[in-house]
């Protein structure tokens, strides 16, 4: 240090830069060759802080009137600072590399305050990045340049951890120093791709290398590797998800609207989020499989919602590809049942329902909505969400554990009132058309569970008729004309009569046991 410090001390205001360097750099490499035969930690140390620190003085003390550096100096400075990173890098790497290959012929100093490998390691990771920050600040060049700059950095440690590979054997270790040249690759890969590419490109890219760390992760058993892919996992995830909330609340394009799903922003979200499904399967730990597919999950439904709600009734759009996706889930989680899809399926499907009791209890509240009634767009896709639910519910092993099916059902069956109400009541007598409805499909209910010998769809019926006699007597007297309130009671009690003499006929018993209020139950 002090034999670095003499420039200073002597300098009498005459000499210049490119002396400065010179000397710099005659000093490290003695300290380098030092240091390579007898391998003190001290003066590596010492060395390495000492003459960036000298190289950081040189590039403040040489000020021109217009530019602020001259051009030799910067090129004397920027061949010293390459000269400083290839010593940090290669004599120490080397070293330790040599050493235990021929441990007598290169021995460790003893009580030594640190490793000489852990300087190796420490060196090999800091120096390029020194290097770079020192390029950056001596030429200011675009990020472009200084991006491929990163990147011939890079494959110059690739080839080193390939060469270091072959001194140390075939077996891949994480403390090895041909695994630490691969990390620093990496790095100044990754950091050439946020300085050459931009946008979609970038964020692919991020995320195509956080798979990839994740796969190479699993098949070396790297906690360093899986920590790295956890890291740009979260940068990808926080950037996805902003460009998703923006699309939400914002508004997804600018200008004229594209169509959705086939943007180049829209495609490169699906990929990310592919990528990222891809990447559960590799994790490490395990227990983080589940929180990246609840994430991937959501990113699914709000790209869902991002492409689809511009569009003309996007809310109604939106709403049955979410209960698309959710029945998907429920058949995905039958072959799968493992990873949290069932759970997840839950999930969504209790979202669908919310969304879809908001817009039936609002078409109730407010008549007219959501037009014609039963043949328009936002009707019928309304009948499909509640006819997706209803399949969830009725496929055998989709929904699991077997009792939620019943909720399923249920959640279904009074979706399908409310929509009947919602569509039939708009017109004048609309009441009437409403108890009409009810009464037809409880007939439809209590024939379809006496014929399947399903008692759920028998009590779905009976229950479904009652509440159409609730409503004859508590709205419809008070509601509906008289011609109505007489056809109304007149064809109900015929249909009682009628269900009272057929249902025996109509039962077609077995396993599940008698019908109850039979005469055999």
């Amino acid at each position: 240090m002090g034999a670095l410090g003499t420039p200073f001390l002597l300098d009498d205001g005459s000499g210049t830069l490119g002396g400065l360097v010179l000397y710099a750099c005659v000093v490290l490499a003695g300290t380098g060759a030092i240091y390579a035969y007898r391998g003190w930690p001290s003066l590596l140390a010492v060395s390495f802080v000492g003459g960036w620190s000298v190289l950081l003085a040189g590039f403040w003390s040489a000020p021109s009137p217009t530019t602020g550096r001259y051009p030799e100096d910067l090129v004397a400075l920027q061949l010293g600072v390459s000269f400083a990173w290839l010593l940090f890098w290669l004599v120490p790497t080397l070293r330790e590399a040599l050493r235990a290959r021929y441990p007598a012929a290169l021995p460790s100093p003893a009580n030594a305050f640190v490793g000489g490998g852990v300087l190796a390691h420490a060196t090999s990771v800091s120096s390029p990045l020194v290097a770079l920050a020192f390029t950056q600040a001596i030429w200011q060049p675009a990020s472009g340049v200084l991006g491929s700059v990163a990147l011939a950095a890079a494959a110059l440690y690739a080839l080193a951890a390939l060469a270091l590979r072959r001194l140390e054997g075939t077996h891949i270790q994480s403390a090895s120093l041909s695994f630490t040249q691969a990390l620093v690759a990496l790095l100044l890969l990754t950091i050439s791709m946020v300085l050459v590419l931009d946008g979609d490109a970038l964020l692919f890219a991020l995320a195509a290398e956080a798979a990839v760390l994740h796969a190479a992760a699993r098949r070396i058993s790297s906690r360093v590797l899986s920590f790295e892919a956890h890291v740009l996992w979260a940068a990808v995830a926080v950037w996805v998800c902003g460009r998703l909330l923006i699309g939400l609340l914002v508004g997804p394009f600018p200008g004229s609207l594209p169509a959705p799903f086939l943007g180049a922003a829209s495609l490169t979200d699906l990929a990310v989020i592919v990528l990222a499904f891809l990447s559960s399967r590799e994790l490490s730990p395990r227990g983080a499989t589940s929180t990246y597919r609840a994430l991937a999950h959501a990113a699914v439904l709000a790209w869902l919602a991002r492409e689809l709600l511009p569009l003309p009734y996007g809310e109604t759009w939106a709403l049955l590809s979410w209960a698309f996706y959710a029945v998907a889930l429920h058949l995905v989680s039958r072959r799968l049942p493992r990873g949290g899809t069932g759970e997840v399926a839950h999930v969504v499907s209790a979202a669908v329902a919310v969304w879809l009791g908001a817009r039936l209890v609002g078409g109730t509240l407010a008549p007219g909505y959501p037009g014609a009634p039963i043949f328009n767009a936002q009707g019928l896709a309304d009948l499909a969400v509640i006819a997706l639910l209803a399949l969830a519910g009725l496929l055998p092993g989709a929904v699991s554990p077997r009792r939620l099916a019943r909720v399923y059902g249920l959640a279904a069956h009074a979706a399908f009132l409310a929509w009947l109400w919602r569509e039939l009541s708009m017109p004048p007598g609309g009441e009437a058309y409403v108890t009409v409805a009810w009464g037809s499909y409880a007939v439809a209910l209590l024939v379809a569970g006496l014929r399947l010998d399903r008692v759920s769809l028998f009590r779905a019926g009976m229950t479904t008729l009652f509440l159409v006699v609730g409503k004859l007597f508590l709205v419809d007297l008070a509601s509906i004309e008289a011609v109505w309130r007489v056809l109304l009671f007149l064809g109900f009690g015929a249909l009682f009569l009628a269900l009272s003499f057929y249902t025996r006929s109509l039962w077609r018993p077995g396993r599940n046991g008698p019908i109850p209020g039979s005469e055999e139950s």
